[in-house]
């Protein structure tokens, strides 16, 4: 899709992620912290992690709370802000 949006949406609609470490997952998860990472074609590992999601409240939770203080940082004012000043304000 050109962009992990479907990370960052699930990050700031409360949904737990698990996911594989594929394409830019690993430039905005992080395993336990805001999402379950597994390897990529580890089904067994897929299956592990939302079990685990579903029956651990405490780690469900860590999960929410880390997608919601990690998509803060991809508001559109702070990325705008972050381009001006590393690229933009270098060309004028």
């Amino acid at each position: 899709e050109g962009g992990p949006k479907a990370l960052l949406e699930s990050f700031a609609s409360g949904v737990p992620l698990v996911s594989t470490d594929i394409g830019m997952v690993h430039d905005i998860a992080q395993n336990e912290y805001n999402a379950l990472i597994s390897e990529v074609d580890n089904v067994e590992s897929l299956v592990d992690g939302c079990s685990r999601v579903i029956d651990d409240d405490n780690l469900r939770s860590i999960l929410i709370n880390g997608g919601y203080a990690t998509v803060k940082d991809f508001d559109w004012k702070i990325i705008a802000e972050r381009y001006y000043r590393e690229i933009y304000s270098k060309l004028l």
